[in-house]
């Protein structure tokens, strides 16, 4: 199965450089890892937000996505991988209520407890569905019936 990480253009040749991907700091409570995901769009949780227009709207930013393969990987499944952190339970809960609230689904997430060799890496498109997002952290699609 193929599996993306996702970054913004700012951060790629920093990447491209190191020539692997970073244990990332999500929470305090949460161990560094590696984030990655199924999901074929940008995730909305990492798309930086405007919320000086209105309505409230995701930033124009260009993102890439580096291309893996989950068997030659060290991964697990963040919905199991979880279960092991111990004291972050409401740490976790928060972030994956946000995900869903900004319409990703945590259960496409993948998580490495090591640092990963690039591959091959392309121009992410977000998803065209959600542009906006509004109060609360929730994305809508102003142009669905």
């Amino acid at each position: 199965m193929k599996l993306y990480h996702y970054t913004q253009e700012a951060h790629l040749e920093t990447i491209l450089s190191d020539g692997f991907l970073k244990l990332g700091k999500e929470d305090s409570l949460i161990p560094n890892l590696v984030w990655l995901t199924s999901g074929k769009f940008v995730p909305n949780i990492c798309r930086p937000k405007d919320g000086t227009v209105s309505p409230p709207r995701f930033l124009d930013l260009k993102f890439y996505r580096f291309i893996l393969e989950s068997k030659h990987l060290s991964v697990r499944r963040w919905p199991l991988y979880q279960r092991k952190i111990k004291g972050a339970r409401e740490g976790i809960m928060a972030l994956e209520q946000k995900a869903v609230g900004l319409k990703d689904n945590p259960r496409k997430w993948y998580v490495s407890e090591t640092r990963i060799p690039i591959a091959s890496y392309e121009l992410a498109e977000t998803d065209p569905d959600y542009n906006f997002f509004v109060e609360g952290g929730g994305a809508i699609n102003f142009f669905a019936p």
